[in-house]
């Protein structure tokens, strides 16, 4: 049996720990060896019984296995783990790099996925472990969004503040990256004074749940102990989970039985934490339950520009190459399973490539995965646009104007691809978006794109008090300056700002842009190499601008510049 200490179900542990107050957890967790039983790590009844046999050994004794240990003072003794761990390695290194060797095999088993989205979900948000391993904050990278501060550090601990709604994971004995983790008794006796400081804190905040924790480090016990005769700590009491099966040493069946501390029955971690994830309410996350479907969302999102490295562009060709792979494989399968081919990124990288049709296609495709996607939509009427398809552009705009509730992003998109088509239009739709701006970003961007309407209607004057707005707003914004520039410009004032333009080169790291620049001062070498970069980052964006930008129009018939736009490139991405 298990002990004395006053009994709870888990089913009630469950309703305490949901019954949050709106997103602020209750309890924090505690969480020892016994949790990662199922997740390839040595348990240290393993480790006790290897160092038995190994100094057996050493001891070439005639007696046997079972009469030798009779006589060890160690045997069976409550912290037998920590003598033997410094009788068989004599320094830190060497432990660090036997603790590294008994977690190399590691991964998170069920119950720590789980435990990452009820992390995710604040139910918890801090968890203290003496553990070494790092299964939690993987299995959080890995299955979640949620990302925890890890501190393995007495002093970076301090730091810390433990109702910060960030998730928290403090490893009591430190890290077995780090030579100071503590494993022998000398080590393990004392918390040191920021770790108690923080244990402290806690207490005075939360409840505390344990689990897969024998109670065998005096250190923690003690300060345990301390802590629960303290007024005010421990407010939603202690709840000690331990498995049906499970031996309690002496000095965890005398913790139990204190005021406030309830045991739990528990069949194991990976058990619990499933009843928990599901009397909790929570679904896990796409890349646990559809996996393929994440994957398929995170390529989609994977390359909207093309970087300018030719070695990138060269792996983002292999990577293309072997989703069309995939794509194909999936021609003739049934719609539910064509939803896992990611269009979105074939589209994109079709066309960076130059491959028009294709791009057309996969977007086509995509669109219909992804309705209320208006990136998409937008790339698309660019593509019809390069392919002369003006009615499918002009249909893609219409629609993008039409949505309803309005939303910025999608007027935004629908004024660029009416500029086309018809400048009135995309200037109403301007001052629409203008209506909804949210912040001072969208504000400059609608003040500036309509200025760049009313440049290209020649209404100079009109251009010139919008972009002197959009300064007002943000004064150290480059794109306002090379638009005020290139207003300046139209209208014979272009050395007011030809010096504050040369200066923004310096800094200027978007290529697209320091094309503009360099049209402006005229400087056409620099120019073309800039908007060749520029194009080879976000082929679409950049085309489609030079067709309708008036920073440019200097260089509309250029033959250079024309092969720029007509996608005629020299250079193409290396394929393997």
């Amino acid at each position: 049996m298990i002990g004395k200490g006053t009994p709870k179900t888990e089913e009630h542990l469950i309703n305490q720990i949901k019954r949050r107050n709106h997103d602020t957890a209750n309890f924090a967790l505690f969480i020892g060896a016994g949790a990662s039983a199922n997740s390839g790590v040595k348990l240290a009844k393993e480790m006790i019984d290897e160092w038995r046999l190994q100094l057996y050994k050493q001891a070439h004794s005639k007696k046997s296995l079972e009469d030798w240990l009779s006589e060890q003072e160690w045997f069976s003794d409550q912290e037998e783990y920590s003598l033997l761990f410094e009788e068989v390695y004599d320094q830190a290194p060497q432990r660090r790099n036997y603790i590294e060797d008994c977690i190399k095999e590691a991964s998170p088993s069920w119950g720590y996925i789980y435990l990452a989205n009820i992390l995710a979900n604040n139910y918890f948000n801090v968890v203290f472990t003496p553990n070494f391993d790092d299964l939690l904050n993987e299995a959080c990278f890995l299955y979640t969004n949620c990302r925890p501060i890890v501190c393995a550090h007495d002093s970076a601990v301090s730091s810390i503040r433990v109702t910060l709604k960030r998730q928290k994971i403090i490893k009591l004995h430190g890290d077995f990256l780090y030579d100071n983790i503590k494993n022998t008794r000398i080590e393990t006796e004392n918390l040191e004074k920021n770790m108690r400081d923080k244990f402290s804190q806690c207490a005075h905040e939360y409840g505390l749940v344990v689990i897969g924790y024998g109670g065998n480090d005096r250190s923690i016990m003690d300060n345990l102990e301390i802590l629960l005769r303290t007024d005010g700590c421990f407010p939603h009491g202690v709840y000690w989970c331990l498995r049906k099966d499970g031996k309690v040493s002496r000095s965890l069946a005398r913790f139990l039985e204190r005021p406030r501390v309830y045991k739990v029955e528990i069949e194991g971690f990976d058990d619990f934490m499933a009843k928990l994830h599901d009397g909790l309410g929570l679904t896990l996350p796409d890349i646990v339950k559809n996996p393929y479907q994440a994957t398929t969302d995170k390529l989609n999102k994977f390359t909207e520009q093309r970087p300018a490295n030719k070695i990138i562009q060269r792996d983002i060709v292999n990577l293309t190459n072997q989703v069309n792979m995939i794509k194909e494989k999936f021609s003739h399968a049934e719609p539910s399973q064509e939803s896992l081919v990611p269009y979105r990124f074939l589209g994109i990288s079709a066309l960076n490539n130059g491959e028009i049709e294709k791009a057309i296609d996969n977007l086509e495709n995509a669109i219909k995965q992804e309705p209320k996607d208006y990136f998409i939509q937008l790339i698309l009427g660019y593509a019809y646009i390069i392919a002369n398809q003006l009615e499918e552009s002009r249909a893609i705009a219409q629609r993008l104007k039409t949505t309803s509730p309005p939303n910025y992003y999608a007027l935004r998109y629908a004024s660029a691809l009416y500029r086309f088509f018809d400048v009135n239009e995309s200037l109403h739709l301007r001052d629409l978006q203008l209506e909804i701006a949210k912040n001072d970003e969208q504000k400059v961007s609608s003040l500036v794109s309509k200025a760049n309407d009313l440049i290209k209607l020649e209404k100079y004057g009109e251009a010139l008090s919008l972009i002197e707005a959009a300064s007002k707003i943000n004064p150290k914004d480059p794109v306002v300056t090379l638009n005020k520039a290139l207003c300046l410009k139209k209208i014979g004032r272009f050395k007011e700002v030809e010096t504050q333009l040369r200066e923004i080169l310096l800094s200027m790291e978007d290529h697209y842009y320091k094309a503009g620049i360099y049209a402006l001062i005229n400087d056409k070498n620099n120019m073309i190499v800039s908007f060749k970069q520029a194009i080879m980052q976000n082929r679409a964006a950049a085309i489609v601008a030079g067709f309708v930008d008036p920073a440019f129009d200097e260089y509309k018939q250029d033959p250079e510049f024309k092969k720029l736009l007509s996608l005629e490139l020299t250079e193409k991405p290396e394929k393997k």
